[in-house]
């Protein structure tokens, strides 16, 4: 004979079971249950991740040092509006600007590590920047010489192209002039009074 229960152990041990294990069809989609096993009734079990972990030892974690921003931490912005000479890009558009040569950029730059430097090099270290930077002033003169004495030429050139044509047709005349006074001996002019 099976024992009574009481009202509220009956209460308690209530149980929901939803219509898939009471419905055949539903049952038989079901492809992880089997009426064959013990655990049919059972919802699938999830597998943990097999992949072992380092155990702590007891040890609390080590926090990563936060990083701030540059916002937060109230730096100032780069003045972006003054560029170094040196670093400009070319502008499109703009005619007859002059920008920063090679050698005037080396030479800027030779100056400053030289300065910088200084406290640290040696005597041969140090002749051999000052030998750096008067070989480049000496570039940077002859390249300007060069430039100068190409457009002296280049004047030169213009005004022979310019004056050739009239230079010589004054030529000329005063050529002719000069004939005609040599051989015709200026007539003196007569005056005669009444």
């Amino acid at each position: 004979m099976v024992p009574k229960r009481f009202r509220k152990e009956n209460a308690g041990a209530r149980e929901v079971k939803s219509e898939v294990f009471g419905d055949k069809k539903a049952r038989n989609q079901l492809a992880h249950t089997s009426k064959n096993y013990d655990n049919a009734n059972e919802q699938t079990r999830k597998f943990k991740n097999r992949v072992a972990k380092p155990k702590d030892n007891g040890k609390p974690k080590a926090k990563k040092p936060r990083v701030y921003t540059e916002k937060e931490l109230g730096i100032p912005k780069l003045n972006t509006a003054i560029d170094p000479e040196g670093a400009k890009k070319a502008l499109r558009g703009k005619k007859g600007k002059k920008f920063v040569d090679n050698d005037q950029m080396n030479l800027l730059v030779s100056i400053v590590n030289e300065k910088i430097d200084s406290r640290n090099a040696s005597k041969l270290e140090k002749a051999r920047q000052l030998e750096m930077i008067r070989e480049q002033k000496r570039k940077e003169i002859e390249k300007r010489e060069a430039e100068k004495e190409a457009e002296i030429e280049q004047k030169k050139k213009e005004i022979k192209k310019s004056g050739r044509g009239k230079s010589t047709d004054k030529v000329a005349k005063k050529m002719e002039e000069l004939k005609k006074s040599s051989d015709g001996k200026s007539k003196k002019k007569s005056v005669s009074f009444a």
